[in-house]
């Protein structure tokens, strides 16, 4: 009898970097599963022969000495799985040589789960045969599905899941703790499938964050989510890491949230939040971006732990994890995020060479970002229902960012979004007026009334609706003397363009005062109070406005 593998499946059995997951079911069709630590190839693929431990793959073995059909998966870290089925399996004994083979296994294995991130102990960890016996069962294909990276990878196996799912709604899964290698069983039972709803919203924004980076948002979608009751969880005997001692949550979020209350604007308050991300959580790269929904992208408010600060630069909305993270008004944290997923340069990249894009986008500004993250979260900073801007962190390092700190910034981000709202003084600021400045180098401001763009000495400052901001606050300079301003009366003014909802007031006033206080022109904003500030100038200027 010839083997039904090929060549090509046949090489990625013997590579020794594909895990190996062992299922099977009573005869009641209550599933079981074990982990494999390796397999041998009998002539060639014939036959095979499966390694597995007895304590520790008690459930299937049990079944597998009972003559029960067998699926043997293996899967590479790449995403590329082969799954293998035989009527029956039958128990063989161990060869002088197997344990020589299976410690080369395991040192394959490991190398292969460095891809993701894990340390080559977490990798030996998981074909660690201390303390268990070894058991040898011998398979012979009868059928192979292959899943390969495409547009219908995994649908010949998927399909008969699903299939054999909702015939029998008992369902077994192996959980592997990415800490400690820890390996937990859950016996499950299948409830529904949601196609809408919070569960499947979040599953959707996550798989589109994704698929995004990777270009392959038409391959990836997501059809519906199944839910299921955990009926048990059963620690199964292993070699486990310690596990990294967990940082207090609440203790971090109370001392951010303190100083934040304690803030005396927007600006303050979020370099108060930036701060305290950093000393209290260690968070040391992240950044806050608002929405100018007219334009269709985020620009950057503030940033820390970059060596450009980014202030005024702009990505396109709706792209990346920053934009599903907004549009699905959920957080999206990606724990092991590849290389090519450094989402807000890639979509900067690809929107400058867009001829659409390249026109929209200030280019002209660096984009803070580390350029290999590999742990990434965005949270939606909201208020009454409306998203105003997005809160980003990332880490070069795998795994960064936990449950407990998507819960916590989510808390904080709420708190930037109420001072991010603003709020109006009882009364207008009564006018200040005073002799325009004569001192220094004469400044030359240009206004292009068209795109809002502002440039001092023909060096490009800001645009939008920020650029027109200064250009109404240097009129009345130039024309009044005027100095002091209030945020009522922005809002009242039209020809700012300002939406009527969800303005974004304070962040433009923000990032305004921050591109100038970058440029040290001599022209800088600064709060007074809540809801008022001034301008000071300390030079000559003279204004001259473009349509």
């Amino acid at each position: 009898m010839t083997s039904i593998l090929s060549a090509e499946q046949t090489a990625l059995l013997e590579s020794g970097e594909a895990s190996i997951v062992v299922a099977s079911c009573s005869e009641h069709g209550a599933p079981s599963l074990g982990w494999g630590l390796g397999c041998r190839l009998v002539k060639g693929g014939e036959r095979l022969v499966i390694f597995l431990l007895e304590a520790q793959s008690h459930e299937v073995l049990l079944d597998l000495r009972a003559h029960r059909p067998v699926s043997v998966l293996f899967t590479l870290i790449t995403t590329r799985s082969l799954q293998l089925k035989s009527a029956r399996a039958r128990e063989v004994p161990l060869l002088a040589t197997d344990a020589a083979m299976l410690d080369r296994y395991g040192v394959a294995l490991a190398r292969g789960w460095l891809v993701a991130g894990h340390s080559e102990s977490w990798g030996r960890a998981l074909t660690s045969r201390e303390g268990d016996t070894l058991v040898a069962f011998e398979v012979e294909p009868g059928q192979a599905f292959d899943q390969s990276p495409g547009p219908r990878a995994g649908s010949e196996f998927f399909n008969k899941t699903r299939q054999n799912v909702l015939a029998n709604p008992t369902v077994a899964v192996v959980v592997v703790d990415p800490e400690s290698a820890a390996m937990h069983r859950l016996k499950l039972a299948y409830l529904r499938t949601d196609t809408s709803g919070p569960v499947f919203e979040r599953m959707r924004a996550k798989l589109s964050s994704i698929a995004n980076a990777a270009g392959m948002s038409e391959l990836f979608k997501l059809r519906g989510a199944d839910l299921y009751r955990v009926e048990s969880i059963a620690l199964l005997p292993g070699r486990n890491l310690p596990k990294a001692t967990k940082r207090r949550g609440l203790s971090a979020l109370r001392c951010c949230s303190d100083a934040l209350a304690r803030a005396r604007d927007l600006g303050q308050l979020i370099d108060i939040l930036l701060e305290g991300l950093a000393r209290h959580f260690g968070i040391e790269h992240a950044m806050v971006l608002a929405i100018d929904r007219q334009g269709g992208r985020f620009y950057t408010l503030a940033s820390r732990g970059y060596g450009d600060s980014g202030v005024g630069a702009e990505i396109p909305l709706g792209a990346g994890t920053v934009g599903i993270a907004a549009a699905a008004k959920v957080p999206i944290r990606l724990a092991h995020a590849a290389a090519e997923y450094g989402y807000v340069r890639a979509i900067r990249e690809n929107a400058a060479k867009d001829p659409v894009w390249a026109g929209r986008l200030e280019l002209g500004i660096p984009f803070p970002g580390l350029s290999r993250p590999h742990s990434q979260l965005a949270v939606p900073i909201e208020v009454d229902d409306a998203v105003l801007g997005v809160l980003y962190v990332e880490s070069a390092e795998q795994r960064r960012f936990s449950h407990e700190d998507e819960d916590a910034l989510v808390t904080l981000a709420r708190q930037l979004g109420l001072a991010m709202r603003g709020y109006e003084p009882d009364d207008d600021v009564p006018p200040s007026r005073g002799p325009a400045s004569t001192e220094g180098k004469p400044l030359a401001v240009k206004y292009y009334a068209g795109n809002g763009s502002v440039f001092f000495d023909e060096e490009y400052l800001i645009r939008g609706v920020a650029g027109a901001i200064l250009c109404k606050l240097l009129r009345s300079y130039t024309r009044e003397g005027r100095t002091e301003f209030s945020n009522r009366e922005l809002r009242l003014d039209r020809a700012l363009g300002l939406p009527e909802i969800a303005d974004n007031l304070e962040a433009r006033l923000v990032l305004l005062e921050r591109r100038l206080r970058e440029k040290a022109s001599g022209v800088q904003i600064q709060r007074t109070e809540r809801g008022r500030f001034s301008l000071t100038v300390e030079r000559q200027v003279t204004l001259l406005e473009r349509d």
